[in-house]
């Protein structure tokens, strides 16, 4: 005999499309979304500008155009999307464009949820439901709720994923029709950026789809000078702290110089006659053991850590040694070795 069950609009924070699939409500979106808008008081270093970078993104969000950072891994890509997420109280999406990067990780996935249902005559029975399960992205298309969806290492994307992109790019749409019945539309205010590595023998920009590359505006961040790092150093930890600390901080700053020119003339093959480099780091096993170069927020970190007490041997090998090398002992000890020799006395390990 055949059980006639009517099911409703709503159930539990879920209604139900025209082709009878359960998506969530624009009223339950809201919560989950606002949660990721980072603090500003919790972000572990403020970026600081080089080129109107923040201007440049608030014209590319209001003209609709999507974001492409260009720079070394290290020069602040991320702590500047961050930074500005917080700044303008925006949800914060991140992907990652590795090989396991997929649709369903972009869109979202069917899904089957299981809830007790009452026929006619009143007997209850287990009745399964076509859900769809959206990512964040679909449900800030949904609720009409501005984001900035922050893409990083775009150059790896797969080209099955990235014509899927390009409809968020181009179109502003997440097209969901096959999945739930409907399509949705980016917020107009909703900023799309990207970001990737031009160098390290991974391709960059030569290695990105022309197609996707086009639908770009693209931003180039370079490492910053010497009195730059410094700078922004001095704003995330305060002027007395960088006056008190100002010896460790040079140092760290001499490091992170070195081992940028290291990284380039590994790169590029080419000599850097002009400045000398620690022959710890001339070593290859050592240098292609760094992924890269300490970034600002790395050397903040070790002096905030210092400030607070813990040693300096220790406050380096957590904050910035362990963030740039993989885990190898030999080369890691010769980084420390690096490290050690600039370090002024106070703050060097004694053997």
């Amino acid at each position: 005999m055949e059980i006639k069950i009517l099911l409703p609009e709503r159930l539990n924070g879920l209604k139900r499309t025209e082709r009878g699939i359960y998506v969530p409500t624009k009223e339950s979106i809201g919560n989950a979304l606002k949660k990721l808008i980072p603090k500003l008081d919790k972000l572990p270093a403020r970026y600081i500008e080089q080129n109107n970078e923040r201007h440049r993104l608030d014209a590319a969000r209001k003209s609709q155009r999507a974001v492409l950072l260009s720079g070394p891994t290290g020069v602040g890509k991320t702590l500047l999307v961050r930074d500005y997420a917080a700044e303008n109280k925006l949800p914060l999406l991140s992907l990652t464009a590795h090989e396991d990067l997929t649709d369903g990780k972009i869109r979202g996935t069917p899904d089957l949820l299981v809830v007790p249902a009452s026929d006619e005559k009143g007997n209850v029975h287990d009745l399964k439901i076509k859900t769809f399960a959206p990512t964040h992205l679909t449900l800030a298309a949904m609720a009409d709720m501005p984001v900035i969806l922050f893409v990083d290492e775009l150059h790896k994307m797969r080209s099955g994923v990235s014509s899927l992109f390009h409809s968020i790019t181009n179109e502003r749409m997440v097209y969901c029709h096959e999945l739930t019945g409907e399509n949705y539309e980016l917020h107009p205010e909703t900023l799309v950026i990207a970001a990737l590595n031009p160098t390290y023998g991974e391709g960059g920009i030569e290695r990105l789809d022309p197609a996707l590359r086009r639908r770009f505006r693209t931003l180039d961040l370079e490492m910053p000078t010497e009195e730059l790092l410094k700078t922004i150093i001095k704003a995330n930890i305060g002027e007395k702290a960088y006056d008190g600390f100002k010896d460790l901080i040079e140092a760290l700053v001499s490091v992170q110089k070195e081992i940028v020119v290291a990284l380039k003339k590994k790169d590029t093959s080419k000599s850097t006659p002009t400045t000398t480099i620690n022959e710890e780091l001339q070593d290859p096993q050592t240098i292609n053991s760094v992924i890269e170069a300490p970034s600002p927020s790395s050397i903040v970190n070790v002096v905030r850590d210092v400030i607070l007490g813990t040693d300096a041997d220790t406050a380096i090998e957590d904050e910035l040694i362990n963030q740039i090398i993989v885990d190898f002992e030999g080369p890691k000890a010769a980084l420390k070795t690096v490290v050690n020799d600039h370090l002024p006395a106070r703050f060097r390990k004694t053997t």
